[in-house]
């Protein structure tokens, strides 16, 4: 897997990284994403230090990935519960 070197824009940071030729579409545009977040969070949130910004949107990252998480683990005890009751009615109708 060769990997490519690219530069990439951050807030108002330049970032040098190696990536796989395939994946580089992806990052950069991660990046651009990030940008405009970095942006619109700055003014809806009225901050002006990319730090500050960086926090909020990791903070914000943080708690979208538990309430990710949590709807796994309700989906995966539901997945449980309706085996069990498959199993059930199978053994009753055996």
């Amino acid at each position: 897997m060769e990997k490519l070197s690219i530069k990439i824009m951050i807030g108002n940071r330049a970032y040098s990284m190696k990536v796989p030729m395939e994946e580089e579409q992806k990052v950069r545009l991660a990046a651009k994403e990030l940008n405009k977040k970095i942006s619109k969070v700055g003014k809806k949130m009225n901050i002006q230090d990319l730090q500050d910004i960086l926090a909020m949107i990791s903070f914000e990252l943080t708690i979208n990935a538990n309430k990710s998480n949590y709807k796994i683990h309700e989906n995966h005890e539901a997945q449980e519960k309706i085996n069990t009751l498959i199993k059930l009615i199978d053994e009753k109708i055996n």
